[in-house]
């Protein structure tokens, strides 16, 4: 190998990429912690707060999967999902009450 192909195959590790992905974990474990709160929630309290918190994690679930690697957009993808089951169920109830009754 000469020279110049050790350079092409070597990849630099960029140290910005790394912290800029490091900001990605509080996005991710924030959506887990809203989801979990909105689920707590509805079973202890109002369903237009585990609405609203259930919103808010589908919010952050998006950009920590958006910036998390692939692990951690796994956990992501996850709380996504908990919180979007309690957004359709509970917006689907809420709206079948304002409709029907």
């Amino acid at each position: 190998m000469t020279e110049s192909d050790k350079d092409q195959h070597t990849e630099a590790v960029n140290p910005a990429e790394n912290q800029s992905h490091s900001g990605a974990r509080v996005w991710v474990w924030l959506a887990v912690a809203l989801a979990l709160a909105a689920w707590a929630v509805l079973l202890w309290g109002s369903g237009y707060v585990a609405l609203g918190l259930a919103v808010a994690a589908l919010v952050t679930g998006g950009i920590g999967a958006a910036r998390a690697r692939l692990g951690l957009r796994r956990v992501a993808v996850t709380a996504i999902i908990a919180a979007g089951v309690l957004t359709l169920v509970v917006a689907a109830y809420i709206i079948v009450l304002k409709l029907v009754i």
